[in-house]
């Protein structure tokens, strides 16, 4: 089994998108890890190539999944599945899927029969309204959102420039160091071998320094926005925005194929000024993850050579725990158990299998 490199926002139950070579479903467990099932038809119930994304509604146990051509949803926990009303498939593809409690919404970031833009409901079962995204962004390609009231919402976009890489056909870019193949598996094109990235020798960068990254802001629901971020000098590329309430978020910069350090930054003003904390690791370390957990406490993920969880008390200064290698190169999404005992997180191998973890604090 193969779990794919996005979990959910775990609740007492886990959810993973997964692949074992011939089918698409979900990775989960009802008891903390201890044991987990594999159910191999959620890709095709709900229409799905690839599953990228999960995320859980804890107080009624929801569940949603998204990833290229489809998006679904379950009410029991996992047990039965179906296709989510108002997105018409095979037109999603979506990698950032969230239930935001200060909003009481669902939310899918990603493109939708052409329209990058965010999805939003406020119950799985009911019919999800697209909403387009700002116009004024360099490119109007949405990544991950945050909606921490019914009308403040925030979208990070990106763009990784031109670095020569040519992948072989079946793979299509998800971030700037990754690839999802033609079976959902993740990878690595900092290190991936010639054959999957064509004319690349295996272990070269592939980074451009014509990356940049954006950061925009609705507080009417989408009709208007404003840009909040604006980077087009350092080369790194945005993921993950994670905000506690209107004014309080944090999104991190990827590094990854570049001699630079990520950064990790957060607003206590609602964008009109921003706090940055560039990583002690290795250069060109990958961030994809954020989660606000307080209204100064956060969590980021992310990783080179080894996994690494960042944390934060002050949104100024930041700790790293990392995990070994042969757990994950990598972390690219976890979730904090409810009880505070520790985090699941899904990672990458070195191999470019995937991993599960259990993080204990």
């Amino acid at each position: 089994m193969t779990p794919s490199f996005t979990c959910p926002r775990f609740t007492d139950d886990l959810y993973v998108p997964a692949s074992n070579g011939n089918s698409v479903g979900v990775l989960e467990s009802h008891d903390g890890g201890d044991s987990t099932e594999y159910d191999s038809g959620v890709g095709a119930t709900v229409e799905a190539a690839i599953l990228m994304a999960t995320g859980a509604n804890g107080e009624d146990g929801s569940v949603v999944v998204g990833g290229l051509a489809g998006a679904g949803y379950s009410l029991d926990h996992g047990a039965t599945w179906a296709k989510l009303g108002g997105l018409r498939s095979p037109a999603v593809i979506t990698q950032d899927i969230k239930y935001e409690a200060g909003s009481g919404l669902w939310a899918l970031t990603g493109s939708f029969l052409g329209v990058s833009g965010i999805a939003s409901s406020p119950s799985a079962d009911t019919n999800f309204t697209v909403t387009q995204g700002p116009q004024m962004l360099i490119e109007n390609e949405l990544r991950y959102g945050s909606l921490p009231t019914k009308d403040t919402w925030y979208v990070t976009a990106g763009f990784w420039g031109d670095d020569g890489v040519d992948m072989e056909p079946g793979f299509r870019r998800v971030s700037k160091g990754l690839a999802l193949g033609p079976k959902g598996e993740a990878v690595n094109l900092l290190k991936a071998p010639v054959g999957i990235v064509t004319g690349t020798p295996a272990g070269s960068r592939v980074g451009s320094s014509f990356a940049w990254g954006q950061v925009a802001k609705t507080v009417d629901a989408g009709r208007t926005w404003s840009l909040v971020f604006n980077d087009t000098d350092s080369g790194l590329y945005p993921n993950d925005i994670s905000c506690f309430d209107a004014r309080t978020c944090v999104f991190v910069l990827d590094a990854s194929g570049t001699d630079l350090p990520a950064r990790i930054m957060s607003t206590v003003d609602g964008g009109a000024s921003w706090e940055t904390f560039e990583t002690t690791g290795e250069p060109g370390d990958g961030l994809m993850a954020a989660r606000m957990v307080g209204p100064t406490e956060a969590w980021v993920s992310g990783g080179n050579e080894v996994g690494e969880m960042w944390h934060t008390t002050d949104l100024v200064h930041w700790d790293v725990q990392t995990v070994e290698v042969t757990d994950a190169a990598s972390i690219f999404s976890f979730a904090l158990i409810p009880d505070g005992s520790g985090i699941y997180a899904t990672g990458i191998l070195r191999s470019q299998l995937c991993s599960v973890l259990k993080i204990d604090f």
